[in-house]
């Protein structure tokens, strides 16, 4: 179960790097470089089939990473919900409340790491004990 979760992590990073260059979305909040953001410069939207380290806000790498771990923690472990939502519900608000991203930012990087870890647990065949 360890190596097919890490496995999922790592092709839905992957996923997420092609997303962010085909979506291209300016970050809420930029440290670095002065680079255009939302709240610093007052700069938002999409940008599509641009690179750069100021864009590729959309989807979530941090969301995606540990929903692909989780999703597949789940699915071999069902009886260990409570113990993922307190894993993930906590990294996923904070991501948001410290303007990393936008909230449409972390479902679509949700969404993109469950997606990869079912089809993930689907081929390695886990099921629940």
């Amino acid at each position: 179960m360890l190596l097919v979760a890490c496995l999922s992590l790592i092709v839905a990073d992957d996923f997420r790097i092609s997303l962010g260059d085909v979506c291209g979305r300016y970050w809420p909040e930029t440290w670095t470089h002065d680079n255009p953001s939302l709240i610093g410069t007052g700069t938002y939207g999409f940008h599509p089939f641009q690179r750069g380290d100021d864009i590729g806000s959309f989807p979530s790498g941090h969301a995606a990473r540990i929903f692909s771990f989780a999703t597949v923690w789940l699915i071999a472990m069902p009886h260990s919900r409570i113990i993922a939502s307190f894993l993930c519900a906590p990294m996923l608000a904070s991501l948001v409340a410290m303007n990393y991203h936008f909230v449409s930012d972390v479902i679509a990087g949700s969404v993109l790491g469950a997606i990869v870890a079912t089809y993930a647990a689907h081929l390695a065949r886990l099921q629940t004990p």
